[in-house]
């Protein structure tokens, strides 16, 4: 952990990451329930269409999980790309000149 004094955004940063842990996780989860329930659907049910259908179902259900894994991961990817670059926050309380820094001091 880098020790840096993030001042007001401390407690933005420290909600957002909770946010971006409950989303990368618990949404592609419920999703990869919805498809196990979709796979016994299709199980249950003999008629060809209707297999179709639910195979469509399922590979965007798990399109969806795997994007939104991921879009924390990228977000956090811009950020420490950004950081390497010197960007002034402007913003009062914080002590440190890069405020993107402050970001990656939480993910």
């Amino acid at each position: 952990m880098l020790d840096i004094t993030c001042g007001n955004l401390d407690f933005i940063f420290r909600i957002v990451a909770y946010i971006f842990k409950f989303i990368q996780w618990i949404v592609p989860l419920t999703l990869i329930v919805l498809i196990v329930i979709d796979v016994f659907k299709i199980i249950m049910k003999t008629e060809q269409k209707t297999s179709h259908d639910g195979i469509q179902v399922i590979f965007k259900r798990l399109i969806y999980a795997v994007i939104i894994f991921l879009i924390p991961l990228l977000v956090r990817l811009i950020f420490r790309a950004v950081d390497k670059g010197h960007i002034d926050s402007g913003i009062s309380g914080v002590e440190s000149s890069n405020w993107v820094t402050c970001f990656n001091q939480y993910f």
